[in-house]
């Protein structure tokens, strides 16, 4: 194609084709038409719906070399292309030493260039052929061979191979609570094992959240109706929780746990639509060390910390708690507990 006219011509009969072959309820394949036509198309439409893989010159080369190959030599087998294909990798070798070595030029000079590029292509022949006989899609293969190479770190592991079942990595945080038990043996296999064993403030938290979810349910039952952190034994509940996870807390952590248990049932109150001032009084009234400015600049705080703190947990696409609830309208709200903390808990 060496004008405009004629990429013009191919193009519009690359169309035609396509058209003819919808109107019949056909699919743009290699299968329904010759292979030069489905070469030509493939290249005018890369992708598209009817032919999803786009362009694929190995496959389509690996079916014009079988046929060469079975026109030419007849059946053969897998023993033979690889006898075939090692003395083509000898023979890209010794043009490859003939260069090194300087005893003779190559057809163009001294470089051996024509040499060594036929004999690689004749390995890469001999391979497409091999992976015939054996039923294998050349382009298949390699791409997927490629992709593994490029996701290989050869700095931090050379030999290729996979050892994560060797290599230490921490483990992911799974969102219930630990058990004294396995927080110790956790820390006894990972070499970080303080003095004290007994589960973090962050195992109490996230449990800490089911016990509220199942608070909030459980009043709304018993109630029969839609109820707001600070209506009647709900607060009672959640401030009975707040204390219950933390008594058990050393006494280093306690005002840690605590402030982000307050923190949560104040959140909680703002994601179920309740006035974030009104509940903020409510925590004021029981601790006496706080105005109200403080505590919203604490709660900002800690709220930064936490977000801070879980990133990590957040990504890894495991949500922190879902709030099921029913709504105004006598609805059922599932609400995941972050994504509203992060999109709404700071409005006010």
């Amino acid at each position: 194609m060496e004008n405009l006219e004629d990429v013009k011509k191919i193009f519009y009969k690359g169309l035609k084709i396509q058209a003819d072959l919808k109107e019949k309820g056909m699919s743009l394949t290699y299968q329904t038409m010759s292979e030069d036509m489905a070469r030509l198309t493939c290249q005018l439409f890369p992708k598209s719906p009817d032919n999803p893989d786009g362009y694929r010159p190995f496959s389509l080369k690996q079916k014009e070399l079988k046929k060469w190959q079975l026109a030419n030599f007849g059946d053969s087998n897998s023993s033979d292309m690889t006898l075939g294909m090692a003395e083509e990798v000898g023979e890209l070798a010794h043009w490859i030493l003939k260069r090194k070595q300087g005893i003779r030029e190559g057809a163009n000079g001294g470089d051996f260039k024509d040499e060594i590029s036929d004999a690689f292509a004749d390995v890469v022949i001999y391979g497409i052929q091999l992976l015939s006989d054996e039923g294998l899609d050349a382009e298949e293969a390699f791409t997927k061979t490629v992709a593994k190479v490029l996701n290989r770190n050869w700095k931090e592991n050379p030999s290729g191979k996979d050892e994560s079942q060797h290599k230490k990595t921490e483990p992911k945080p799974e969102g219930r609570l630990l058990t004294v038990a396995e927080e110790h043996e956790l820390r006894q296999e990972w070499g970080k094992l303080p003095e004290d064993t007994r589960p973090s403030w962050r195992n109490y938290w996230l449990q800490a959240q089911r016990d509220l979810t199942a608070s909030i349910c459980k009043a709304q039952e018993q109630e029969g109706r839609e109820l707001k952190p600070g209506e009647g034994r709900l607060l009672t509940d959640m401030k009975v929780i707040i204390d219950e996870r933390t008594k058990n807390c050393v006494d280093a952590n306690y005002a840690s746990v605590k402030e982000n248990l307050e923190w949560l049932v104040a959140k909680t109150a703002s994601i179920l639509e309740t006035e974030w001032e009104h509940h903020v009084d409510h925590i004021v009234e029981n601790t006496k060390i706080l105005e109200r400015a403080e505590c919203k600049a604490r709660v900002k705080r800690i709220f930064e910390e936490i977000e801070e703190h879980y990133q990590t947990f957040d990504r890894a696409g495991n949500p922190i708690i879902l709030l099921d609830y029913k709504g105004a309208d006598g609805s059922r709200k599932v609400t995941n507990f972050w994504q509203a903390l992060r999109e709404g808990a700071m409005k006010k």
